[in-house]
Protein backbone atom coordinates (compact mmCIF):
# COMPACT_ATOMS: atom_id res chain seq x y z
CA UNK A 1 0.00 0.00 0.00
CA UNK A 2 2.33 2.14 1.08
CA UNK A 3 4.68 1.82 -2.59
CA UNK A 4 1.32 2.65 -4.30
CA UNK A 5 1.04 5.64 -2.51
CA UNK A 6 4.57 6.29 -3.22
CA UNK A 7 4.03 5.45 -6.87
CA UNK A 8 1.10 7.89 -6.61
CA UNK A 9 2.96 10.70 -5.11
CA UNK A 10 5.87 10.80 -7.64
CA UNK A 11 3.63 10.85 -10.45
CA UNK A 12 1.71 13.63 -9.63
CA UNK A 13 4.98 15.38 -8.90
CA UNK A 14 5.93 14.61 -12.81
CA UNK A 15 2.78 15.94 -13.72
CA UNK A 16 3.32 19.20 -11.76
CA UNK A 17 6.27 19.71 -12.79
CA UNK A 18 5.48 18.96 -16.80
CA UNK A 19 2.96 21.78 -16.41
CA UNK A 20 5.24 24.31 -14.07
CA UNK A 21 8.03 23.43 -16.98
CA UNK A 22 5.98 24.68 -19.97
CA UNK A 23 3.88 27.89 -17.75
CA UNK A 24 7.37 30.15 -19.73
CA UNK A 25 7.53 27.87 -22.48
CA UNK A 26 6.98 30.77 -25.31
CA UNK A 27 8.67 32.74 -23.54
CA UNK A 28 12.29 31.15 -23.00
CA UNK A 29 12.00 29.23 -26.25
CA UNK A 30 11.12 32.86 -28.46
CA UNK A 31 14.52 34.04 -30.09
CA UNK A 32 14.90 37.51 -28.77
CA UNK A 33 17.32 38.16 -31.89
CA UNK A 34 14.37 37.59 -34.77
CA UNK A 35 13.33 40.57 -36.56
CA UNK A 36 9.10 39.52 -35.80
CA UNK A 37 6.63 40.98 -38.10
CA UNK A 38 5.27 43.52 -36.26
CA UNK A 39 8.51 45.58 -36.09
CA UNK A 40 9.72 44.34 -40.08
CA UNK A 41 9.64 47.36 -43.09
CA UNK A 42 7.74 46.13 -45.69
CA UNK A 43 9.85 48.81 -47.78
CA UNK A 44 13.43 47.58 -46.83
CA UNK A 45 12.44 44.08 -47.88
CA UNK A 46 11.30 45.58 -51.19
CA UNK A 47 14.13 47.71 -51.26
CA UNK A 48 16.71 44.46 -50.96
CA UNK A 49 15.00 42.28 -52.85
CA UNK A 50 14.52 44.67 -56.13
CA UNK A 51 18.23 45.92 -56.14
CA UNK A 52 19.52 42.13 -55.40
CA UNK A 53 17.70 40.96 -58.20
CA UNK A 54 17.69 43.88 -60.90
CA UNK A 55 21.53 44.09 -60.28
CA UNK A 56 22.08 40.31 -60.27
CA UNK A 57 20.96 40.68 -64.09
CA UNK A 58 24.31 41.58 -65.69
CA UNK A 59 26.02 39.41 -63.17
CA UNK A 60 24.42 36.48 -64.83
CA UNK A 61 27.43 35.14 -66.83
CA UNK A 62 26.01 31.51 -68.11
CA UNK A 63 23.10 33.53 -69.19
CA UNK A 64 24.55 36.18 -70.95
CA UNK A 65 26.95 33.30 -72.87
CA UNK A 66 24.55 31.26 -74.46
CA UNK A 67 22.23 34.16 -75.57
CA UNK A 68 25.42 35.58 -77.40
CA UNK A 69 25.95 39.04 -75.70
CA UNK A 70 29.27 38.44 -74.66
CA UNK A 71 31.66 35.30 -74.42
CA UNK A 72 33.81 34.07 -71.24
CA UNK A 73 37.02 31.76 -72.03
CA UNK A 74 34.90 29.07 -70.24
CA UNK A 75 31.58 29.06 -71.76
CA UNK A 76 30.33 26.58 -73.17
CA UNK A 77 32.28 23.82 -71.96
CA UNK A 78 30.57 20.86 -71.23
CA UNK A 79 33.38 19.92 -68.73
CA UNK A 80 32.83 22.71 -66.61
CA UNK A 81 30.29 23.60 -63.95
CA UNK A 82 29.35 26.88 -64.26
CA UNK A 83 27.21 29.82 -62.70
CA UNK A 84 24.37 26.84 -63.09
CA UNK A 85 22.57 26.94 -59.80
CA UNK A 86 23.62 30.58 -58.88
CA UNK A 87 20.30 32.36 -59.72
CA UNK A 88 18.28 29.24 -59.05
CA UNK A 89 19.21 29.59 -55.14
CA UNK A 90 19.64 33.44 -54.65
CA UNK A 91 16.09 34.10 -56.19
CA UNK A 92 14.42 31.51 -53.65
CA UNK A 93 16.65 32.76 -50.56
CA UNK A 94 16.81 36.31 -50.88
CA UNK A 95 14.44 38.13 -53.38
CA UNK A 96 11.51 35.53 -53.84
CA UNK A 97 11.41 35.37 -50.00
CA UNK A 98 11.53 38.88 -48.89
CA UNK A 99 9.13 39.82 -51.82
CA UNK A 100 6.51 37.40 -50.44
CA UNK A 101 7.11 38.72 -47.26
CA UNK A 102 6.61 41.91 -48.37
CA UNK A 103 3.01 40.73 -49.89
CA UNK A 104 1.83 39.23 -46.33
CA UNK A 105 2.65 42.32 -44.71
CA UNK A 106 1.00 44.61 -46.34
CA UNK A 107 -2.38 42.56 -47.22
CA UNK A 108 -3.12 43.81 -44.04
CA UNK A 109 -5.07 46.70 -44.20
CA UNK A 110 -6.46 48.24 -47.85
CA UNK A 111 -4.22 51.62 -46.99
CA UNK A 112 -1.36 49.13 -48.36
CA UNK A 113 -3.22 48.19 -51.45
CA UNK A 114 -0.70 50.00 -53.79
CA UNK A 115 2.25 48.36 -52.06
CA UNK A 116 0.63 45.00 -52.32
CA UNK A 117 0.29 45.12 -55.71
CA UNK A 118 3.57 46.60 -56.55
CA UNK A 119 4.80 43.80 -54.46
CA UNK A 120 2.55 41.13 -56.89
CA UNK A 121 3.76 42.51 -59.79
CA UNK A 122 7.47 42.14 -58.85
CA UNK A 123 7.11 38.88 -57.36
CA UNK A 124 5.73 37.93 -60.82
CA UNK A 125 8.62 39.12 -62.81
CA UNK A 126 11.02 37.17 -60.73
CA UNK A 127 9.14 33.95 -61.04
CA UNK A 128 9.19 34.53 -64.73
CA UNK A 129 12.62 34.89 -64.87
CA UNK A 130 12.73 32.28 -62.85
CA UNK A 131 10.97 29.43 -65.12
CA UNK A 132 12.29 30.96 -67.88
CA UNK A 133 15.94 30.11 -67.15
CA UNK A 134 14.89 26.27 -65.40
CA UNK A 135 11.48 25.70 -66.90
CA UNK A 136 9.49 23.18 -63.48
CA UNK A 137 10.67 24.96 -60.75
CA UNK A 138 8.91 25.37 -57.22
CA UNK A 139 5.88 27.90 -57.45
CA UNK A 140 2.82 27.04 -55.45
CA UNK A 141 4.38 25.63 -52.38
CA UNK A 142 7.12 27.91 -52.59
CA UNK A 143 8.56 31.17 -50.36
CA UNK A 144 5.50 30.74 -47.86
CA UNK A 145 5.33 32.39 -44.24
CA UNK A 146 7.02 30.93 -41.51
CA UNK A 147 4.35 28.94 -40.08
CA UNK A 148 3.00 27.40 -43.56
CA UNK A 149 6.95 26.66 -44.88
CA UNK A 150 6.84 23.91 -47.13
CA UNK A 151 9.95 21.93 -46.24
CA UNK A 152 10.36 20.26 -49.74
CA UNK A 153 7.99 21.82 -52.37
CA UNK A 154 7.12 20.15 -55.65
CA UNK A 155 8.15 21.16 -58.71
CA UNK A 156 5.46 22.84 -60.91
CA UNK A 157 4.75 22.65 -64.55
CA UNK A 158 5.77 26.00 -66.45
CA UNK A 159 2.32 25.95 -68.19
CA UNK A 160 0.62 26.31 -64.71
CA UNK A 161 3.33 28.56 -63.89
CA UNK A 162 2.89 30.95 -66.63
CA UNK A 163 -1.14 30.55 -66.37
CA UNK A 164 -0.66 31.85 -62.91
CA UNK A 165 1.81 34.59 -63.63
CA UNK A 166 -0.26 36.08 -66.00
CA UNK A 167 -3.52 36.07 -63.90
CA UNK A 168 -1.22 37.57 -60.92
CA UNK A 169 -0.13 40.50 -63.28
CA UNK A 170 -3.20 40.92 -64.46
CA UNK A 171 -5.00 41.51 -60.96
CA UNK A 172 -2.66 43.03 -59.33
CA UNK A 173 -2.28 45.42 -62.05
CA UNK A 174 -5.84 46.35 -61.95
CA UNK A 175 -5.94 46.97 -58.22
CA UNK A 176 -3.28 49.69 -58.35
CA UNK A 177 -5.37 53.42 -57.80
CA UNK A 178 -4.40 56.80 -57.64
CA UNK A 179 -5.69 57.74 -53.93
CA UNK A 180 -3.80 60.12 -51.13
CA UNK A 181 -4.98 57.70 -48.76
CA UNK A 182 -2.79 55.05 -49.75
CA UNK A 183 0.59 54.45 -48.11
CA UNK A 184 3.56 54.71 -51.24
CA UNK A 185 6.73 52.78 -50.48
CA UNK A 186 8.22 56.35 -51.78
CA UNK A 187 11.63 55.92 -51.59
CA UNK A 188 11.90 52.78 -50.93
CA UNK A 189 10.69 52.07 -54.12
CA UNK A 190 14.25 52.65 -56.00
CA UNK A 191 12.58 51.39 -59.46
CA UNK A 192 10.13 54.07 -59.35
CA UNK A 193 9.47 56.16 -56.45
CA UNK A 194 6.25 55.17 -55.99
CA UNK A 195 4.44 56.23 -58.92
CA UNK A 196 1.38 54.43 -59.58
CA UNK A 197 0.77 55.19 -63.16
CA UNK A 198 4.55 53.81 -63.97
CA UNK A 199 3.36 50.81 -62.32
CA UNK A 200 0.41 50.55 -64.17
CA UNK A 201 2.11 51.03 -67.34
CA UNK A 202 5.05 48.48 -66.02
CA UNK A 203 2.31 45.82 -65.27
CA UNK A 204 0.46 46.41 -68.14
CA UNK A 205 3.98 45.67 -70.41
CA UNK A 206 5.05 43.28 -68.31
CA UNK A 207 1.89 41.13 -68.82
CA UNK A 208 2.80 41.68 -72.70
CA UNK A 209 5.81 39.85 -72.56
CA UNK A 210 4.52 37.26 -70.90
CA UNK A 211 2.01 36.47 -72.76
CA UNK A 212 4.17 37.00 -75.86
CA UNK A 213 6.57 34.26 -74.23
CA UNK A 214 3.72 31.57 -74.19
CA UNK A 215 2.31 32.25 -77.86
CA UNK A 216 3.62 29.33 -79.09
CA UNK A 217 2.71 26.61 -76.60
CA UNK A 218 -0.83 28.39 -76.43
CA UNK A 219 -1.88 30.77 -78.42
CA UNK A 220 -5.35 31.07 -77.04
CA UNK A 221 -4.26 32.29 -73.88
CA UNK A 222 -1.57 34.75 -75.26
CA UNK A 223 -4.38 36.10 -77.13
CA UNK A 224 -6.97 36.41 -74.49
CA UNK A 225 -4.26 38.72 -72.55
CA UNK A 226 -2.55 40.63 -75.28
CA UNK A 227 -5.68 41.81 -76.94
CA UNK A 228 -6.63 42.82 -73.32
CA UNK A 229 -3.49 44.88 -72.56
CA UNK A 230 -2.80 46.61 -76.19
CA UNK A 231 -5.78 48.72 -75.32
CA UNK A 232 -4.18 49.61 -71.74
CA UNK A 233 -1.58 52.29 -70.77
CA UNK A 234 2.12 50.77 -72.02
CA UNK A 235 5.50 51.89 -71.71
CA UNK A 236 5.58 54.02 -75.31
CA UNK A 237 8.58 56.39 -74.58
CA UNK A 238 12.03 56.22 -73.45
CA UNK A 239 11.33 58.54 -70.25
CA UNK A 240 9.25 55.94 -69.25
CA UNK A 241 11.82 53.01 -69.13
CA UNK A 242 11.94 51.00 -66.13
CA UNK A 243 15.83 51.11 -65.23
CA UNK A 244 17.94 51.06 -62.21
CA UNK A 245 21.57 52.92 -61.99
CA UNK A 246 24.31 50.92 -60.54
CA UNK A 247 26.18 52.95 -57.13
CA UNK A 248 29.70 53.89 -57.04
CA UNK A 249 29.55 54.57 -53.16
CA UNK A 250 32.36 51.91 -52.13
CA UNK A 251 30.14 48.85 -51.46
CA UNK A 252 30.58 46.25 -53.88
CA UNK A 253 27.70 44.81 -53.62
CA UNK A 254 26.67 47.79 -55.35
CA UNK A 255 29.03 48.31 -58.52
CA UNK A 256 28.01 47.44 -61.84
CA UNK A 257 28.89 43.78 -62.40
CA UNK A 258 30.41 43.99 -65.06
CA UNK A 259 33.18 46.84 -63.96
CA UNK A 260 34.06 44.15 -61.22
CA UNK A 261 34.43 41.43 -63.24
CA UNK A 262 36.71 43.24 -65.58
CA UNK A 263 38.80 44.32 -62.82
CA UNK A 264 39.84 41.27 -61.84
CA UNK A 265 38.91 39.19 -65.07
CA UNK A 266 39.66 41.59 -68.11
CA UNK A 267 40.03 38.79 -70.34
CA UNK A 268 36.57 37.69 -69.46
CA UNK A 269 34.55 40.53 -70.91
CA UNK A 270 35.02 39.27 -74.89
CA UNK A 271 32.43 39.91 -77.32
CA UNK A 272 30.69 37.32 -78.48
CA UNK A 273 30.53 35.97 -82.66
CA UNK A 274 27.06 36.33 -82.48
CA UNK A 275 26.86 39.94 -81.40
CA UNK A 276 29.65 41.46 -83.61
CA UNK A 277 28.68 39.27 -86.54
CA UNK A 278 25.02 40.41 -87.02
CA UNK A 279 26.00 43.94 -86.23
CA UNK A 280 28.73 44.11 -89.15
CA UNK A 281 26.49 42.02 -91.74
CA UNK A 282 23.66 44.62 -90.85
CA UNK A 283 26.11 47.55 -90.94
CA UNK A 284 24.29 48.37 -87.35
CA UNK A 285 25.68 51.77 -86.45
CA UNK A 286 25.80 50.30 -83.12
CA UNK A 287 28.39 48.35 -83.14
CA UNK A 288 31.13 50.52 -81.54
CA UNK A 289 28.68 51.46 -78.95
CA UNK A 290 28.28 47.37 -77.93
CA UNK A 291 32.26 46.42 -78.33
CA UNK A 292 35.99 48.07 -78.91
CA UNK A 293 38.00 47.12 -81.39
CA UNK A 294 40.38 44.17 -81.05
CA UNK A 295 44.04 45.26 -79.60
CA UNK A 296 45.77 43.04 -82.61
CA UNK A 297 46.14 45.61 -85.61
CA UNK A 298 43.73 44.62 -88.45
CA UNK A 299 41.21 42.61 -86.47
CA UNK A 300 38.38 44.87 -86.05
CA UNK A 301 35.56 43.54 -84.13
CA UNK A 302 36.19 39.96 -84.31
CA UNK A 303 33.87 37.97 -81.93
CA UNK A 304 34.61 34.68 -80.38
CA UNK A 305 32.29 31.54 -80.58
CA UNK A 306 30.40 30.24 -77.85
CA UNK A 307 33.18 27.18 -77.19
CA UNK A 308 36.70 26.63 -79.11
CA UNK A 309 37.82 23.16 -79.30
CA UNK A 310 41.57 22.83 -78.55
CA UNK A 311 43.00 23.03 -81.99
CA UNK A 312 40.76 26.45 -82.37
CA UNK A 313 41.66 28.74 -78.96
CA UNK A 314 45.08 29.34 -81.06
CA UNK A 315 43.21 31.64 -83.61
CA UNK A 316 41.11 33.30 -80.86
CA UNK A 317 43.90 34.97 -78.88
CA UNK A 318 42.35 37.59 -76.58
CA UNK A 319 44.21 40.61 -78.44
CA UNK A 320 42.53 39.32 -81.77
CA UNK A 321 39.12 39.82 -80.38
CA UNK A 322 36.92 42.40 -79.71
CA UNK A 323 35.78 43.58 -75.84
CA UNK A 324 33.01 44.92 -74.22
CA UNK A 325 32.39 48.37 -74.74
CA UNK A 326 34.12 50.68 -72.36
CA UNK A 327 30.32 51.71 -71.52
CA UNK A 328 29.36 48.55 -69.85
CA UNK A 329 32.26 48.62 -67.52
CA UNK A 330 31.50 51.65 -65.56
CA UNK A 331 30.95 51.59 -61.64
CA UNK A 332 27.72 53.72 -62.63
CA UNK A 333 26.03 51.69 -64.98
CA UNK A 334 21.90 51.75 -66.16
CA UNK A 335 20.66 48.39 -65.80
CA UNK A 336 17.26 47.70 -68.02
CA UNK A 337 14.65 46.14 -66.47
CA UNK A 338 11.72 46.67 -69.64
CA UNK A 339 11.87 50.12 -72.21
CA UNK A 340 10.21 51.29 -74.51
CA UNK A 341 11.53 49.83 -77.61
CA UNK A 342 10.83 46.16 -76.35
CA UNK A 343 7.11 46.76 -75.84
CA UNK A 344 7.08 48.56 -79.51
CA UNK A 345 8.61 45.27 -80.58
CA UNK A 346 6.52 42.85 -78.58
CA UNK A 347 3.45 44.93 -80.13
CA UNK A 348 4.74 44.52 -83.60
CA UNK A 349 4.68 40.85 -83.15
CA UNK A 350 1.04 40.53 -82.02
CA UNK A 351 -0.27 43.06 -84.71
CA UNK A 352 2.18 40.63 -87.65
CA UNK A 353 0.67 37.69 -86.30
CA UNK A 354 -2.71 39.14 -86.06
CA UNK A 355 -3.83 39.07 -82.59
CA UNK A 356 -4.36 43.22 -81.99
CA UNK A 357 -5.55 45.17 -85.52
CA UNK A 358 -2.20 47.68 -84.33
CA UNK A 359 0.20 48.51 -87.53
CA UNK A 360 2.63 46.18 -87.11
CA UNK A 361 5.54 48.36 -89.23
CA UNK A 362 4.23 51.64 -87.73
CA UNK A 363 5.12 49.52 -84.28
CA UNK A 364 8.40 47.69 -85.59
CA UNK A 365 9.46 50.71 -86.95
CA UNK A 366 9.23 52.54 -84.03
CA UNK A 367 11.05 50.27 -80.94
CA UNK A 368 14.66 50.61 -83.92
CA UNK A 369 13.91 53.83 -83.18
CA UNK A 370 13.60 54.07 -79.62
CA UNK A 371 16.73 51.35 -79.24
CA UNK A 372 18.60 53.79 -81.35
CA UNK A 373 17.81 57.03 -79.12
Amino acid sequence: MRLNTIKAGFASLCFLSMFGCTKDFKEINSNPTLVSSDVVQPGLLFTSAIKGAVFELPAQGLLADYAGYYKNPSSGNIFLERDWSNPYNNYYRNYLINMSEVIRLTAKDTIFRNQNSIARICRAMLFQQLTDSYGDIPYFDAVKSINEVVVQPKYDKQEDIYKDLLKEVKEATALLINASSQVSFGSADILLKGNVDAWRRFGNSLRLRMAMRVRYADAGLAAQHIQEVVGQPLITTNAQNVTLATLNDGNTANINAFYTRNSTQPNSMLVSFTTTDNLIRLNDPRLPLYARPANAADAGYRGVPLQLGPDQQGRYATDSVARMATSFLQQVYTIVVMNAAEVSFLRAEAALAGISTENANDLYRSGIQLAMS
